[in-house]
């Protein structure tokens, strides 16, 4: 799935919309999202998105911003 600018939109809204704690969802490719917030909130996004999506990395570095990455 190419993720044009309007889905990248559409699935910005509907997940802030969902998690207010959100800081910051980019797209680092044509089909991958970042999406960083809170440790509690990336914990829960990962349990609500893992089986529907190609593959979600949890990135949780020290001295890193943490976030998720989504490939769809």
């Amino acid at each position: 799935m190419e993720l044009n600018h309007e889905l990248f939109e559409e699935i910005q809204k509907d997940l802030t919309e969902d998690f207010p704690e959100i800081t910051k969802i980019t797209r680092s490719d044509t089909n991958k999202l970042k999406i960083y917030a809170t440790e509690d909130t990336l914990w829960k996004l990962y349990e609500t998105l893992q089986n529907g999506v190609s593959s979600i990395e949890f990135n949780a570095k020290k001295d890193e911003k943490h976030y998720i990455e989504i490939t769809l």
